[in-house]
């Protein structure tokens, strides 16, 4: 009961935010970047501004791919948490019909964002597995690194 409490909060709220737009995003348009994600047997639309599985107005996840049956029209990021006065934020995106809660780019320190770095990150990027784990090794590489050259420092002191 408390889950279902909550989750009726959650789209409430949601609805009552995205209706009046945080102004931080003002200097941004609406993302439009569009890509599609072709693995296994699955064929799917991500889009760049929180949504997915569908091009803006038709079904976009299908399976099998190259079938024309498409078991889910779309979908959407809904992230929430609880501030440190302990209300509840949450930012979603509801098929774009109240708004959009998600922007591409990096906050600038003072979480605004301008236009200039809406336009450059509205994309969507590749990545192989091979970056993704020489990234990985280098990242524990470097927290062992940090391990270990600490624990000579204190012996040396």
């Amino acid at each position: 009961m408390k889950t279902y409490l909550l989750t009726l909060y959650a789209v409430f709220c949601t609805y009552t935010y995205t209706q009046n737009p945080v102004e931080l995003y003002n200097n941004c348009a609406t993302p439009t970047s569009q890509t599609s994600l072709d693995i296994n047997n699955v064929r799917t639309t991500l889009l760049n501004g929180g949504d997915m599985w569908w091009d803006l107005s038709n079904a976009g996840y299908e399976v099998p791919k190259n079938s024309g049956l498409h078991s889910i029209f779309g979908g959407s990021l809904w992230i929430g948490a609880m501030d440190e006065n302990n209300q509840l934020k949450v930012a979603t995106q509801m098929f774009r019909q109240g708004g959009v809660d998600f922007w591409p780019g990096p906050l600038d320190t003072d979480s605004t964002i301008s236009s200039e770095t809406c336009f450059a990150y509205d994309q969507h990027y590749s990545l192989l597995r091979s970056e993704v784990l020489a990234h990985k090794y280098a990242f524990v590489g470097f927290y062992v690194r940090q391990i270990c050259y600490s624990k000579l420092d204190k012996k040396l002191q």
